[in-house]
């Protein structure tokens, strides 16, 4: 029998893994920052951390629709974009003259896609929704 103690390695937190980097970064759990990404228009200011950039912009919905490929990505400047619209039927985009867009940027280390909310833009109060 031997009389060895065991040794305790020394091995670094796995902070390249995006559920923990963003819980040890931002805390805040991954699916919660999912949720608020795909789900709520307006960011509350306190919950935007874990995103680089996150900006709205209006667009003609002829040229929205022009834009999107089939993949069901945009393009803005550069940077692509998968598309989910917010609380409106997407076959309906058709029938309103313009669109508005909530871009999200992750923070690059999360490795997560960008994302533009769409929704008409009479759907859309600036201020809140």
């Amino acid at each position: 029998m031997s009389n060895t103690t065991p040794r305790q390695l020394d091995l670094p937190f796995p902070s390249n893994i995006p559920a923990i980097r963003i819980m040890q970064d931002y805390g805040i759990s991954l699916s919660n920052a999912r949720n608020l990404v795909y789900g709520i228009w307006k960011l509350p200011d306190d919950q935007q951390d874990f995103l680089w950039n996150y900006y709205l912009l209006k667009w003609d919905s002829e040229f929205f629709l022009t834009s999107i490929s089939d993949s069901g990505t945009i393009t803005v400047q550069g940077r692509t974009y998968h598309v989910h619209y917010h609380r409106c039927n997407p076959a309906s985009i058709k029938d309103y003259k313009s669109v508005w867009l909530s871009l999200r940027v992750w923070q690059q280390g999360l490795k997560q896609p960008n994302v533009a909310l769409v929704k008409p833009a009479h759907q859309v109060n600036i201020i809140g929704d």
